[in-house]
């Protein structure tokens, strides 16, 4: 029974091993080459998922590839411009293999390890791919670096590299399907200046912007200048306006005053009297105590014949000067006059 036992478990692990050895299964998302004898012909190459049988190996052997895309990212390389600046590119690409047969045929000095074929493969691609990168030499720094329209330059360096590698040899390109891949995607992830170049671009940076600096200077002192300008000329007319109304208001004034004047004239004590009064008016101000004789000039008004003195033709039963008590004095005392 034991023995009965052990030869089923040996059967079950000797079938187990010639299934694994005759049979192999591909996934929608690779692709085979099947070889005899290390050789492969067209119809070595199995699209179709699903389990496969084969020879046992040395016979027979498989190698499978995944059709999904694969992300290659090169070392940042320095490049020229169209306008001889230096920049340092980073860039990627992203590549799936094409052509089995082809890729297995240009890659099998690797080994049969699909992972070391990769590998070589990148190794091919990266210098494909940084010689395609000269495309850079065709575009000015000032397009690769403006907002906007620099974006849509990016773009376009980007579709000249990818055109590049799709291209023949004949035609100028690498011609990357010679390696029995395909290039779907190339994107510049960073573009920077070397420092010599940084120091350069922010020098002639800071030239640019003094010379607008200048220019805006210049032309703010043009416009103040017109507007100085304008203000003396508004100033003159202003004044000259003003003088003009200052000396028609003067003669009309003298015009006026030369009547009054006229009146003075045949009357010349009014005209004391007035300037008297006057004098009175500005020289003594409110709650003012005066002691003065009445013969000081300008206040005759006062004495006892002062009205007599400048109208003589009065009647002294019109004309009397009635003395002030102290009584009067203080009733008085907050009112505007002379004491």
């Amino acid at each position: 029974m034991r023995s009965t036992l052990l030869i089923i478990v040996a059967a079950i692990v000797l079938a187990g091993f010639l299934v694994f050895m005759t049979t192999f299964s591909v996934r929608f998302t690779d692709t085979a080459v099947v070889t005899t004898f290390g050789r492969a012909g067209e119809d070595s190459v199995v699209t179709e998922p699903g389990l496969r049988f084969k020879w046992p190996t040395p016979i027979q052997s498989t190698t499978v590839y995944d059709k999904r895309l694969r992300v290659l990212k090169v070392r940042d390389e320095t490049q020229q411009t169209a306008d001889q600046r230096q920049v340092i590119v980073g860039a990627f690409l992203a590549w799936n293999v094409e052509d089995p047969l082809l890729f297995y045929s240009r890659q099998r000095g690797a080994g049969n390890d699909p992972q070391e074929q990769y590998r070589s493969a990148e190794q091919t691609l990266t210098s494909v791919f940084r010689s395609a990168m000269a495309e850079v030499n065709r575009y000015r720094l000032d397009e690769l670096f403006i907002p906007g329209e620099g974006a849509e330059r990016l773009a376009a360096l980007e579709r000249s590299i990818l055109d590049r590698l799709n291209r023949s040899r004949a035609e100028g390109g690498d011609e990357v399907s010679q390696y029995g891949v395909s290039v779907r995607m190339v994107g510049i992830n960073r573009i920077e200046l070397p420092e010599s170049v940084t120091r350069d671009v922010l020098e002639q940076m800071r030239a640019e912007r003094e010379q607008l600096a200048a220019e805006a200077e210049s032309r703010g002192q043009a416009i103040a200048s017109a507007i100085e300008q304008s203000g003396r000329d508004d100033a003159r007319k202003i004044l000259s306006f003003a003088e003009q109304a200052a000396a028609d208001i003067r003669n009309r004034g003298e015009r006026e005053a030369a009547e009054f004047r006229e009146v003075l004239n045949q009357e010349p004590r009014l005209a004391i009297f007035l300037s008297q009064i006057e004098l009175m008016r500005e020289s003594i101000g409110r709650r003012t105590t005066l002691i003065l004789s009445t013969r000081f000039p300008g206040f005759e008004l006062f004495g006892s014949d002062g009205l007599q003195r400048f109208m003589p033709d009065a009647d002294d039963s019109e004309v009397r000067v009635i003395p002030m008590t102290s009584g009067d004095s203080e009733r008085i005392s907050g009112e505007e006059g002379v004491r």
